[in-house]
């Protein structure tokens, strides 16, 4: 998902149909191997702090979008609902 996010930060918006065109082929890639993947994102409350960097407490825009791919090929996606 890094390289997703970081690859859509060269286009002209931090977000945009380039990112999910990276993650789509991220995705082709990975299911390819005989692996249960499963996509964990953080729920409604996250810790405030993670890795050393402050989280933004809103969702990012980019959650949905990818919950709906994911869920177009058939992989598990969670919420944690406590951090």
């Amino acid at each position: 998902m890094a390289q997703c996010i970081a690859g859509s930060h060269t286009a002209t918006t931090p977000f945009g149909p380039d990112a999910m065109r990276l993650f789509f082929y991220k995705l082709c890639s990975l299911i390819q191997y005989p692996i249960t993947w499963i996509f964990v994102f953080d729920g409604l409350f996250r810790p405030p702090i993670k890795r050393g960097t402050k989280v933004v407490q809103k969702t990012p825009q980019w959650v949905s979008p990818c919950k709906r791919l994911l869920a177009a090929f058939g992989l598990t996606v969670h919420d944690v609902s406590n951090s």
